[in-house]
């Protein structure tokens, strides 16, 4: 769409270089969007694309290093010189560490937790039985495209999600309507923002929830057969 829109601009304008209108659209765009479209929380990794400074300044820098190594060094020596600085241009720890980092917790790039949820899919896998619904926050995504799990399977699956001012009655509904099923809440959804459920059994209604216990980074209870 960016592109297409800086060929429009380049042709209005008659111009020959269309990357100065397609630099400018896109950082438009990115402004427009992060100003009235974007609802999510901010995080700096969605802040850089309205940031196109910095790639004028690194630029700038590499220009200026290159001007004089060029006329202070000899030929072999200053390819060598140019290569080191080149490197040193790379942030070699947020490169490897996405590749490298295989653990659980929040993650020191995207500040993003990244879940362990292996132990309550196989658990889920082993234990889960037909006419079973689910309400889950999202060991339901981690099932259909890991496990390629149709949810099918699951009678029907409910959302819980902490920003839903109807939150409890997700859970409500669930027990109350269906015979038997399960409530798999992950770490920040289920304890580190806030507690909706004891870490032990409970009753609601006439049923009794039998808590499971914390597989990874997810807590599971179920109520039923």
């Amino acid at each position: 769409m960016l592109l297409v829109a800086s060929l429009i601009v380049f042709r209005l304008t008659d111009k020959k270089n269309i990357t100065i209108p397609f630099v400018f659209l896109n950082y438009l765009s990115y402004l427009l969007f992060f100003s009235f479209l974007f609802d999510r929380f901010y995080q700096t990794r969605y802040g850089i694309f309205v940031n196109y400074w910095y790639i004028v300044v690194v630029a700038v820098g590499i220009f200026v290093i290159y001007s004089a190594l060029h006329q202070l060094l000899n030929n072999r020596l200053k390819y060598v010189v140019n290569l080191i600085v080149l490197l040193l241009f790379f942030n070699w720890n947020q490169v490897l560490l996405p590749a490298l980092r295989n653990a659980n917790g929040v993650h020191p790039i995207t500040d993003e937790f990244h879940y362990e949820m292996e132990a309550a899919a196989q658990y889920l896998l082993e234990h889960s039985k037909e006419g079973d619904v689910l309400v889950a926050t999202n060991i339901d995504e981690f099932l259909f495209l890991y496990y390629e799990t149709d949810l099918l399977e699951f009678e029907k699956v409910f959302r819980y999600f902490i920003l839903d001012s109807e939150k409890e009655k997700v859970i409500n509904q669930a027990v109350l309507n269906y015979d038997q099923g399960w409530i798999v809440l992950d770490y920040q959804q289920g304890f580190l923002w806030e507690q909706p459920l004891p870490f032990e059994d409970f009753e609601l209604g006439a049923k009794t929830v039998i808590y499971h216990g914390r597989f990874g980074d997810q807590f599971i209870y179920h109520w039923g057969e």
